[in-house]
């Protein structure tokens, strides 16, 4: 074998491993897309699935589904915002136009009645005592 035959068998083979990698490298890139397809139809099946568990839950209440085996889904559908507090801490939405407090629009949600405070911790300004004769503010 003389050098030129012997440098054209080396430059084969190594034209066929980088092939080979280069083959490798293809099938990286079919399944990354593969994958990313794959991604995209499941988000779009959680978001279908949320809305599905949503309308479930105008019918049944969370225990009976949790019973049923049927559990709430991490991602849901988003719903009508709710009711945030703006300036002087009032709410808006449909709270504020009936003339409520966001704090008294959340109490009677959770059944409590207007004023009740009852586990409720109100901050106090810093260097503020229970004694009011003693309040520097």
């Amino acid at each position: 074998m003389n050098v030129s035959e012997k440098v054209s068998s080396v430059e084969e083979g190594a034209r066929a491993l980088m092939e080979e990698r280069i083959g490798v490298l293809r099938e990286v890139v079919a399944f990354d897309e593969k994958i990313a397809k794959v991604e995209k139809d499941l988000a779009t099946l959680h978001k279908k699935r949320g809305a599905a568990y949503a309308q479930a839950a105008r019918g049944w209440s969370a225990d009976d589904l949790r019973r049923l085996g049927i559990t709430e889904s991490a991602t849901r559908p988003r719903g009508r915002p709710r009711a945030t507090a703006g300036r002087g801490g009032e709410a808006t939405g449909d709270s504020a136009a009936a003339g409520e407090s966001a704090v008294t629009a959340a109490g009677h949600e959770r059944g409590q009645k207007t004023g009740d405070t009852a586990g409720l911790s109100i901050p106090q300004p810093v260097g503020a005592s229970d004694n009011p004769s003693e309040r520097s503010w």
